[in-house]
């Protein structure tokens, strides 16, 4: 866990983060094969679905054994405003389907989070900037 001002970027680590191992655990070959089948099965996702990063410690190489997989969706444009990251689309539909779904096939945790390409283009924060540094491109 890290404290700090996000303002100024400083941080510090707590105790247990000096005591517990850092494990170089990437990606989970299951896990991204079931995020992108999932993305492509979701109505609201599938015909606007441009492409899946994976961002985060995952893709970052400094996650733990019990680290989740972070990915960000980019869809078109032409994508329903509701579909993003918060909007009623994401909260009452996609974000319930796949913790349904997810559970039911034992994959671990997941946050998928669904951003527009013009708000993707544009931003230069993360979770935008995080797929343009250092996200895996999956597809």
């Amino acid at each position: 866990m890290l404290f700090g001002d996000a303002k100024r970027g400083t941080t510090r680590k707590t105790a247990s983060m000096l005591t517990t191992p850092i494990h170089q655990n990437g990606p989970d070959d299951a896990v991204l094969g079931f995020t992108l089948r999932f993305c492509k099965s979701q109505s609201d996702i599938a015909s606007h679905f441009l492409a899946l990063y994976l961002i985060g410690s995952r893709a970052h190489g400094t996650a733990r054994q019990d680290s989740d997989h972070d990915f960000l969706v980019i869809v078109a444009d032409t994508a329903p405003r509701s579909v993003r990251t918060g909007d009623e689309i994401w909260t009452r539909s996609i974000l319930r389907d796949l913790e349904k779904t997810r559970n039911l096939v034992e994959i671990g945790p997941i946050d998928l989070l669904v951003k527009h390409l013009s708000d993707f283009d544009s931003s230069s924060n993360w979770p935008a900037l995080a797929a343009k540094t250092y996200g895996l491109k999956i597809e």
